[in-house]
């Protein structure tokens, strides 16, 4: 997989996403349905997904159902988002679950995940479970008394490659990306002041690693304009992109899809 390719921000990127955009919803493109809360409609991280696929020449169009505060269980029981599977002539469905449900009630991710994933399939679509990144250590210790995120992380990373191998679904590890740079690079904040959701360049990798998923590539040479007016050095983008391609090195089988 060419992981690894860095350049600089390219000039005009705002007339280039539009371009990239309008490209993703000709025939012929990606359909990717992105199910979950914040963690997903943060920055319109599925925009962002959208346009560096498209750049990279894979034509997406994403949608989501997204409310804040909701874990798989609860889309569940609403039902909306198992309707837009089953009806929605997907290529691709990405599941996120709420931010600690992972650790504090594992097996219901898991389940949840499965059930979905069995839909998701039959629906002839495939399923990617999103494996999210853990609290900062203020918001950890405030909610649950402990600055112990490496061991959130390892949590919700156990959870949730238990929930995609049970379920045959692709893994997106972004948590363990941004844990990457979290140890690396702890100058560069990736959180929002509440410790807890993405901020811009925190959804940027985000969106990368989905990128890498679903197309085993990951390509740093376009900023879309939901990262703001962030200005990245090559070795920051360097540093990004050597993030995402690290964390398949454990788990290739999760970032290849063999396409019909």
């Amino acid at each position: 997989m060419p992981f690894g390719r860095t350049g600089r921000k390219l000039q005009g990127v705002v007339l280039l996403f539009l371009t990239f955009l309008s490209l993703s919803l000709v025939q012929g493109s990606d359909r990717v349905l992105f199910i979950g809360n914040s963690y997903t409609y943060y920055n319109e991280m599925p925009q962002m997904f959208a346009a560096i696929a498209t750049a990279q020449g894979h034509p997406v169009e994403a949608e989501r159902v997204t409310t804040g505060g909701w874990s798989l269980n609860k889309h569940l029981k609403a039902q909306t988002a198992m309707e837009r599977v089953r009806t929605g002539e997907w290529n691709f469905v990405v599941l996120q679950d709420r931010s600690d449900n992972p650790v504090s009630n594992p097996q219901d991710t898991i389940d949840c995940v499965q059930t979905f994933a069995e839909a998701i399939q039959l629906s002839g679509a495939k399923p990617v479970v999103y494996l999210t990144m853990a609290y900062t250590e203020p918001k950890l210790s405030k909610t649950y008394g402990s600055s112990d995120w490496e061991g959130m992380q390892l949590a919700l990373a156990s959870t949730y490659r238990q929930a995609a191998e049970q379920s045959g679904s692709l893994l997106a590890p972004a948590g363990e990306a941004w844990a990457i740079l979290r140890r690396e690079h702890p100058e560069w904040e990736l959180h929002v002041g509440d410790g807890s959701h993405p901020n811009p360049l925190g959804s940027y990798l985000i969106a990368l690693t989905m990128t890498a998923t679903m197309y085993g590539e990951v390509d740093v040479t376009l900023l879309p304009e939901q990262v703001g007016n962030a200005h990245l050095s090559e070795a920051q983008l360097a540093a990004f992109a050597d993030a995402v391609g690290r964390v398949f090195l454990h788990g290739k089988e999760h970032a290849s899809l063999n396409r019909e």
